[in-house]
């Protein structure tokens, strides 16, 4: 019991560091919000073409593929991104089905 509790603590304390940064970004002004945005924007960009480079364009189709569904998982059914994304990966781990069917459609996109 004592274990959970903790538990529970430490992911309180990281919600709350979570919110804390979304705070300290939404009082910035207009300008360097953009700012803001445009580095990161650029960042995972960079991430993905060396991702690109070093393992392939399959593996960042699937990315991009997976992030979608994760977005889309936690916007239409009220999740936050995070649990969307676990939950996703739950779900792939469990059904093979559904992994292959994303595999074709990666095979799909790559192979035209």
């Amino acid at each position: 019991l004592e274990l959970n509790q903790e538990f529970i603590e430490v992911i309180e304390n990281v919600h709350m560091k979570a919110r804390n940064k979304a705070l300290s970004f939404y009082s910035k002004s207009r300008e360097a919000k953009d700012r803001y945005l445009e580095l990161y924007i650029r960042n995972a960009i960079t991430e993905l073409k060396s991702d690109s480079s070093r393992y392939g364009r399959d593996i960042i189709i699937r990315r991009l593929i997976l992030s979608y569904l994760s977005g889309y998982l936690a916007q239409t059914l009220g999740l936050d991104f995070h649990s969307s994304t676990e939950e996703l990966y739950y779900l792939l781990r469990k059904n093979q089905g559904l992994e292959d069917f994303i595999s074709e459609f990666v095979e799909h996109i790559t192979n035209g």
